[in-house]
């Protein structure tokens, strides 16, 4: 695909999905329910003027004409009208310098639960194939680790970098990256929850640098339907062989590292628990620049958090909301479900085999919100046994501040994707019945 035609192509991308959700703003959520009261909806209409502007700012980032600092607000954006959310930003502007790259870390942001983090990153002129950088970030409490997982990311914070980019589909975010990490613990009844931190959490961000030792090739295309699978793996094989590395179509070392195996003389089971870059490394491929760390620590934020005892009564079934956690940047949600007769077949085993007919559309009221996550399965996790109790959870970014939320249930012929029943209710397609409005869970926080 020719230059112009993928920056069109991602500008029309981005559009899509930055326009997808403004028709059905939980803002509305007045207007839905003043609608079961009988009254008239009242339609929002998005202006002109905002989607101009959202047109020119994606439009400026797709050529590389964005701002000359990308800070939390450019990666963040939505977040620009949040007063809270802005007290927050710590602004860190950490940068580090080699023959090959520059990398500044600008801001971060921590709500309680999620650690956003804003980065630039600048190929050096002369620079041959470039580097490849792995991120790694750790957080620690009162001297304790803590788990730390990445829930989402503009540019590869999974299994690395490059730099300069090699990545098509990142090519038009010229340098400017940012990820989303939230602190996790383990349960042995559901597996892993997050884990709310109030007080001040120390982060700190390695940046592993790696050089390629031999030559660099990469796909035009990936894996096809008249590819099979073996042959293509081979094709990463017989690269490290020949003394060659073999990138993905996108840019990622991940298939060639693990096509290649563990080197001659390696424990297979040592090899396995290696990190990514160390396997770089290990093989020959690669050799180590520097490892950048870049520490800080984020002070005590304010959380609310909502258990409650109380049982909902949903006809055939009851639902009990296990937790609401709620920070000026997100909302975190869990409700369990079980049925009342549990003879025949419980709402875990339905959830297991596909066949729940129950679902939530969760609308926020006295801010703007946008779904993050939800998801919905059975308390253990395991399709073979399922607990009776079906868990749903679900997190919203939040911009403002939130006063209540409510969970509209919804059943049968109408189950679908939450998406989907959200823009109907919004947009009056689904009206909220005399049933649903019975049965909604209200969770006032203000």
């Amino acid at each position: 695909m020719k230059h112009d035609e993928l920056i069109r192509k991602q500008i029309h991308e981005s559009i899509d999905e930055s326009l997808s959700h403004l028709d059905a703003r939980p803002s509305l959520y007045d207007a839905i329910m003043s609608q079961t009261e009988g009254e008239q909806k009242v339609k929002r209409r998005v202006s002109f003027g905002l989607v101009l502007a959202i047109v020119m700012l994606l439009a400026m980032t797709a050529i590389g004409v964005a701002a000359t600092r990308f800070g939390m607000l450019e990666f963040n954006w939505r977040q620009r009208e949040n007063e809270e959310y802005l007290a927050h930003i710590l602004t860190l502007d950490e940068t580090y310098e080699n023959e090959y790259v520059s990398i500044t870390v600008t801001d971060v942001v921590f709500d309680g639960v999620q650690l956003s983090l804003a980065m630039e990153m600048q190929p050096k002129p002369g620079c041959g194939a470039g580097v490849y950088v792995y991120p790694e970030m750790t957080a620690m409490v009162n001297g304790e680790s803590l788990p730390v997982d990445l829930e989402g990311c503009r540019g590869d914070f999974f299994s690395g970098m490059w730099s300069p980019e090699r990545d098509p589909g990142m090519l038009a975010f010229a340098g400017e990256y940012g990820a989303d990490y939230v602190i996790l613990r383990d349960t042995e009844e559901s597996g892993f929850v997050y884990e709310p931190q109030t007080g001040e959490v120390t982060w700190t961000l390695s940046l592993h640098i790696l050089r390629p030792v031999y030559e660099v090739e990469q796909l035009e295309s990936g894996m096809t339907e008249e590819v099979e699978y073996d042959a293509y793996v081979k094709r990463f094989s017989d690269a490290h062989k020949n003394g060659t590395i073999l990138l993905e179509s996108y840019g990622s070392p991940v298939e060639y590292v693990y096509a290649a195996g563990a080197p001659e003389g390696m424990d297979r089971l040592e090899w396995q628990r290696m990190p990514l870059p160390e396997k770089m490394i290990a093989m020959g491929a690669f050799e180590r620049i520097d490892c950048v760390q870049v520490s800080f620590a984020t002070q005590s934020t304010e959380l609310i958090e909502i258990t409650g005892d109380q049982i909902y009564d949903l006809g055939e079934y009851e639902a009990e909301l296990k937790k609401l956690s709620v920070s000026f940047g997100r909302m975190d949600y869990e409700i369990h479900v079980r049925k009342k007769d549990e003879a025949a077949k419980t709402a875990g085993r339905e959830a297991a085999d596909g066949d729940l007919q129950l679902d939530f559309v969760a609308l926020v009221q006295g801010c703007d919100a946008q779904p993050r996550m939800e998801s919905a399965y059975p308390v253990n996790e395991n399709p073979m046994n399922p607990d009776p109790t079906v868990k749903f959870v679900g997190s919203y970014e939040l911009f403002g501040e939130l006063e209540s939320v409510t969970f509209v249930p919804y059943y049968g012929g109408d189950h679908g994707s939450r998406f989907d029943m959200r823009n109907r209710i919004l947009n009056g397609g689904a009206p909220v019945t005399e049933q649903q409005k019975k049965e909604a869970l209200t969770i006032r926080v203000k």
